[in-house]
């Protein structure tokens, strides 16, 4: 128990006065301990500088878990972007040469030179893979003594050619400013034509008649196509002669009776013939007819559908031609319009449904993108001819 203060009067000297005080230790010790104890922390020594690594991980581990979810999602999103960016590119790399063409289709003219140059094509090898016969038809408007062995290289199934009678003479030439009297149908097509045949049937292990100049394609024949620029009457008993031994070895394509036997050559008559003139030609010449009058036939047989038993064709019609040019024009930067297409489509069926293959002649003669447009459009329109430059490949 604490002792009790002791008063003691006051004397008369200073020096005789007692004042009763706490000590000072006591009351130190008493307070320390009444707010400041021994695990406080101003009391309590640090056990540790600095965060352990173990909790520093634990804590980015806490906080990543947290927001996984969020971090997924950037990454998702960020990929997509990346994925959208990709494939823009490339569907600006493949149109914008289309989108974009400016007046560059307007200067790639049917007549002149395009993007390319002689000899920088060939028929593309998918497209005699086809699900169905798409052939290339060559052209030479001008005189070309290897017409024939160009044309069976390049994959052609035939070629065409333009006639003129000229001083008892037949001529092969683009114009009246490109004949010239060395150039004659016999020299330039018929005469290389007949030693590829002799050639081929006197070949070895070659027992059977020559059936076709095609080693794969047993049953393909060449198609010769003769554009007469003069009168028929006047052509034809030249013609005539020079196709006949073709005929007495049995090399052309004839008629028997209303059946068609196909044979290595096949020669189609097209240009100034009138329709009269079909019937005073031997069984072994075919004729052509336009696409443009078979699409006009079927409108007036069956203005509002399509007609399912088309008008009757002779039997020595063989295709169906329209120049393409004329018929169908041009695309408008780079595309043909909606109405093009369903022409292309009208001509090619209305060819099918009579049994004809449809020829288009008349395309750009040299290598470029216009060209090459029109053959695309033409392949997936279901054409069976398509006519090429030949000299300008």
């Amino acid at each position: 128990m604490a002792s009790q203060p002791v008063f003691e009067p006051l004397g008369d000297s200073r020096s005789s006065c007692q004042i009763p005080l706490r000590s000072s230790e006591e009351t130190h010790d008493d307070e320390y301990d009444m707010w400041m104890m021994e695990d406080h922390p101003l009391r309590a020594f640090p056990k540790e500088c600095c965060p352990s690594i173990i909790y520093f991980l634990e804590s980015r581990y806490r906080v990543a878990r947290r927001n996984w979810g969020e971090g997924i999602f950037r990454i998702v999103c960020l990929l997509l972007m990346v994925a959208v960016l990709v494939q823009a590119f490339v569907t600006v790399y493949k149109t914008l040469p289309w989108l974009l063409v400016g007046e560059n289709w307007a200067d790639e003219s049917w007549d002149r030179p395009g993007d390319g140059h002689p000899g920088s094509a060939r028929w593309p090898d998918e497209w005699k893979d086809y699900d169905r016969s798409i052939s290339c038809l060559s052209y030479y408007p001008h005189a070309h003594f290897k017409a024939i062995q160009n044309s069976l290289e390049y994959g052609c199934t035939g070629l065409r050619t333009d006639i003129w009678l000229h001083q008892n003479q037949i001529l092969v030439g683009e114009s009246i400013v490109a004949l010239d009297s060395r150039h004659t149908l016999q020299n330039t097509y018929l005469g290389p034509l007949w030693n590829e045949l002799e050639l081929l049937s006197h070949a070895p292990g070659q027992a059977t008649s020559l059936q076709s100049l095609f080693d794969a394609e047993t049953n393909r024949t060449f198609v010769l196509v003769l554009n007469f620029k003069s009168p028929m009457q006047m052509l034809w008993p030249q013609v005539d002669a020079l196709l006949d031994p073709f005929r007495q070895k049995g090399y052309l394509t004839h008629l028997n009776g209303s059946q068609v036997v196909h044979r290595p050559v096949t020669v189609m008559f097209s240009g100034r013939v009138a329709s009269g003139d079909m019937d005073m030609v031997a069984p072994d010449i075919f004729f052509d007819r336009t696409l443009d009058d078979l699409v006009l036939e079927d409108e007036e047989e069956h203005p509002q559908q399509s007609p399912k038993t088309p008008p009757g064709t002779a039997a020595n019609v063989m295709a169906a031609t329209a120049n393409f040019k004329e018929s169908i024009g041009r695309p408008h930067r780079g595309r043909f319009s909606p109405r093009q297409v369903e022409l292309i489509r009208a001509q090619v069926q209305a060819a099918h449904r009579r049994g004809l293959l449809a020829r288009y002649e008349g395309l750009p003669q040299w290598h470029g993108k216009l060209r090459d447009l029109i053959w695309q459009t033409l392949v997936q329109a279901g054409a069976d001819l398509i006519e090429v430059e030949g000299g300008r490949w």
